[in-house]
C-alpha cells in the first residue's frame, strides 16, 4: 500500500469566547487559500479520474484484447512446433516456473512477508526514480505494509503489480556477478565424485522463471482476494487493465527471446499484432 506523507495539521481547540470582527476576518484569510487549494487539487483530481477511465476504454481495453489475442497466438505457434522446447532459455525457465508451482501447490508454501517486502520495495524504488521524498514511516509484515512518501502516481502507486520486483533483483545480481566472474564461460564444480559443467544460462533463467510465476501468482491473488487502495488512485477499470498489458507483454518478451527462431522474432511479434488489430476493424 501507498500512502502520501501526513501532512501537519493544527489542533482546533474549542473555544467560548466570541471572537471580534477582525479577528474573524483575519483567520478567513488564513484559512482561505489552503481552501481553496484543497478544493482546486480534489477538482484535478477528478477531472484526472474521468479522463484515465476515458483512456481505459478507448484505449487500453483494445490494446489488452489485441496483446491477448497476439499472446496466445505466438504462444501456441512456440509451444506446438517443439523447437522452443530445445532452447536452453526456455527450458530453464518453464523449469523454474514448475518449480515454484511445485512448491506453491504441493508443499504450500506461503512466503507472504517475502512478497510484501518486494511490493513496498517496489513502491519505494519508483518513489525514489520518480523523485518522490521517502519518509521513515515505512512498514511491512505478513499482514501488509505501506510506504510513506511525498507524492504519487500511476507508476508508483502500481509499481508492485507491473514490475516482477525479485526477477529484477536477479537480474541486477547476474550483472553484478559479472563484473568479477566470466559468466560466457560455464560453471563447472564436482558433485558425488562427478564433475558438473553449467552454462550460467541455466541458473538464470531458472530463477528468472521461479521469480517471475512468483510475482504473477501474488498479483493474481492480491487483485483478487484484498482490497487494494493502490488500484483506487487511478480507478479500478484503467489500474486493472495497464497491469494486464504490461505483464502480457512481458510475456511475449520471454517467448521472443527464448524462441530462437527467426520465424517468431519481434518483427513476427509485431504483425501478429497488427493482424489482429485488422481482424478487428477491418479496413485498417
Amino acid at each position: 500500500m501507498l500512502t502520501d506523507a501526513p501532512r501537519r495539521t493544527r489542533n482546533r481547540s474549542a473555544s467560548n469566547k466570541r471572537l471580534t470582527t477582525g479577528q474573524r476576518q483575519k483567520r478567513a484569510a488564513d484559512r482561505g487559500p489552503a481552501e481553496v487549494n484543497r478544493n482546486a487539487n480534489h477538482s484535478r483530481e477528478v477531472t484526472t479520474f474521468h479522463v484515465k477511465n476515458v483512456v481505459a476504454w478507448l484505449l487500453l481495453a483494445p490494446v489488452a484484447l489485441l496483446t491477448a489475442l497476439t499472446l496466445i497466438d505466438l504462444g501456441w505457434r512456440l509451444l506446438s512446433n517443439g523447437h522452443v522446447w530445445r532452447t536452453v532459455e526456455f527450458r530453464w525457465f518453464f523449469i523454474g516456473v514448475m518449480s515454484w508451482a511445485g512448491t506453491y501447490l504441493l508443499a504450500g508454501l506461503r512466503p507472504v512477508k517475502l512478497y510484501v517486502f518486494g511490493h513496498e520495495s517496489s513502491h519505494w524504488l519508483m518513489a525514489k526514480l520518480s523523485g518522490a521524498k521517502i519518509y521513515g514511516g515505512n512498514y511491512w509484515s505478513a499482514e501488509g505494509g505501506y510506504v510513506e512518501t511525498s507524492k504519487t502516481n500511476t507508476l508508483i502507486a502500481l509499481a508492485p503489480y507491473l514490475l516482477p520486483f525479485y526477477s529484477l533483483v536477479v537480474l541486477a545480481g547476474f550483472g553484478l556477478l559479472a563484473l568479477f566472474v566470466d559468466l560466457q564461460q560455464p560453471l563447472t564444480f564436482d558433485l558425488a565424485a562427478r564433475r558438473f559443467v553449467v552454462p550460467w544460462e541455466c541458473p538464470l533463467f531458472f530463477l528468472l522463471g521461479g521469480t517471475w510465476a512468483f510475482h504473477i501468482t501474488y498479483t493474481v491473488i492480491t487483485l483478487h482476494v484484498t482490497d487494494q487502495s493502490d488500484l483506487a488512485r487511478d480507478g479500478e477499470l484503467f489500474s486493472l487493465l495497464l497491469i494486464f498489458v504490461t505483464n502480457a507483454a512481458l510475456i511475449l518478451v520471454v517467448f521472443v527471446l527464448a524462441s530462437r527462431d527467426p520465424e517468431l522474432g519481434w518483427f513476427k511479434a509485431w504483425q501478429c499484432w497488427l493482424g489482429k488489430m485488422r481482424w478487428l476493424v477491418p479496413g485498417l
